[in-house]
């Protein structure tokens, strides 16, 4: 691992949710342990809704230690049932682009960052459908894209 003065830092690092229901996503967060800061370059979020009708907004919190929101931002497509939909949040992307047939032969839509996400120890990140239209019968797997640096 490189080091820079004090700081140990792997500069890309993934980790991935596994599949879960989008009940089970939104109350398993990333959680930044103890002794590291996160800085979140993507997420990528595969959403699989079910045949449940509604419009699903695929949203992420960024919350500190003590569950407070510091900041909170969703797509601005909606994605209805019956689909199988990637969602991109990154630096740079375009707002609420939608593509068919995009990554894997699936739909994409992508939501930009505000900037890099700096989590400190004890911070989370969350994701979830904002509309809770099924999270049961969704499906959903969830990635970062971040460097680890060790403090």
């Amino acid at each position: 691992m490189p080091s820079w003065g004090r700081f140990a830092a792997n500069l890309l690092e993934r980790v991935d949710s596994g599949s879960l229901t989008g009940t089970a996503l939104a109350a398993a967060p990333f959680t930044v342990p103890t002794g590291e800061r996160w800085v979140v370059y993507a997420i990528g979020v595969r959403w699989v809704s079910s045949a449940t009708v509604g419009n699903r907004f695929v949203a992420y919190q960024l919350r500190d230690v003590s569950d407070v929101v510091l900041l909170a931002a969703q797509t601005g497509a909606a994605q209805a049932a019956n689909l199988t939909i990637n969602h991109f949040y990154t630096l740079g992307a375009a707002r609420d682009a939608a593509a068919v047939g995009g990554v894997g032969g699936f739909s994409s839509i992508q939501t930009p960052f505000p900037g890099p996400l700096i989590l400190s120890a004890g911070e989370d990140l969350r994701i979830s459908d904002a509309a809770n239209v099924d999270g049961a019968g969704d499906t959903a797997r969830a990635a970062l894209m971040f460097g680890r640096f060790k403090l």
